[in-house]
This record gives structure tokens, C-alpha cells and sequence, in this order.
């Protein structure tokens, strides 16, 4: 089956907003802890974003500290393409973001992280909207009882999101 233009292009916007939030994390560490606590790997649609910024996770956990270059270090010694990845992440985060103020960068990665979960979200109601009339269908209670208390627990929390 073959991709609507408009879902690739929705793929790579999320793509895009991810790859920017790692760069600023990069750049700016001084916002991984909010980061960290705020963006959910899940939220990542991306295998290599979701295994560089899973990485990122371990490393910062493990070091309570983050340089940039020392993390391409470790990331390299086990994946050369995603120690790759990162440095152009960095690189674009310094073009892109030198000048902002720091207010700004809270807000940019704020803002992204929000429509990151926004459309994790949302994918995940699609998803679960399937299973409830699959279990309709199949008459599964159970099942169905517990698919409703997900879709209404993520309406709420898509609700509540800025």
C-alpha cells in the first residue's frame, strides 16, 4: 500500500521536530532534565531518533552531566551512524539556534515536545478507536471495557495539552 503524499509529509514534519529537539538538547544541555522528563521516547515515530535519543537518556542518566563530544564518543564505540546523526544534529542546532534567547529555547522545546505527544496522541486514539470496534464485533467485553478507559484517559490528557 502505498503512502499518501500527505502522511509522508506529516512523517517528515514530526521527523523534522524531533530532530530539532535532540539538536537543542545537544546544544543546550542545560534543558536535558526537562527533556527527559517531558518527552517520552515513545512520542519518537523514528527508529534511529528513538535509539539516539534512548541513548541520550542512559548516557545523561548514567553521567548527570552532558558534553556533547564526549557523548559522540561513547555513542560511536557501538554505532557509528547514530554518532553521525547526532553530530549533524548539533551542527544544525548551532546554525539554527546560537542566537536565541534562552526563554526562547524553553519555549521552542516546549512547544515541540507538545505537538510531538500531541501526535502520538492522536495516533494512538486512531489505533485504539480500531480495536474498540474489532472488540464489538468479537463481543469481547473485557477487552472493550479496557480499550474505552484507554481512549477516554487519552482524551483527557490530549485535553490538557497546551
Amino acid at each position: 500500500e502505498k503512502e499518501q503524499p500527505s502522511a509522508i509529509l506529516t512523517k517528515d514534519r514530526f521527523r523534522a521536530l524531533a530532530d530539532q529537539i535532540l539538536g537543542m538538547a545537544f546544544y543546550f544541555p542545560d534543558h536535558l532534565n526537562y527533556i527527559i522528563d517531558h518527552l517520552s521516547p515513545d512520542y519518537l515515530a523514528d527508529e534511529d531518533t528513538k535509539k539516539l535519543y534512548k541513548r541520550l537518556i542512559i548516557y545523561y542518566t548514567e553521567k548527570r552531566d552532558f558534553n556533547h563530544y564526549l557523548f559522540i564518543d561513547y555513542i560511536k564505540k557501538e554505532n557509528k551512524k547514530l554518532a553521525h546523526y547526532a553530530d549533524i544534529l548539533f551542527i544544525k542546532a548551532e546554525q539554527n539556534f546560537a542566537d536565541l534567547e534562552e526563554e526562547l529555547v524553553s519555549k521552542e522545546i516546549s512547544d515541540n515536545i507538545n505537538q510531538l505527544k500531541r501526535n502520538y496522541i492522536v495516533n494512538e486514539l486512531k489505533m485504539l478507536e480500531e480495536k474498540i470496534k474489532e472488540s464489538e464485533r468479537e463481543n469481547d467485553k473485557d477487552k472493550l471495557n479496557s480499550y474505552i478507559e484507554k481512549f477516554n484517559n487519552l482524551t483527557k490528557e490530549l485535553s490538557q495539552l497546551p
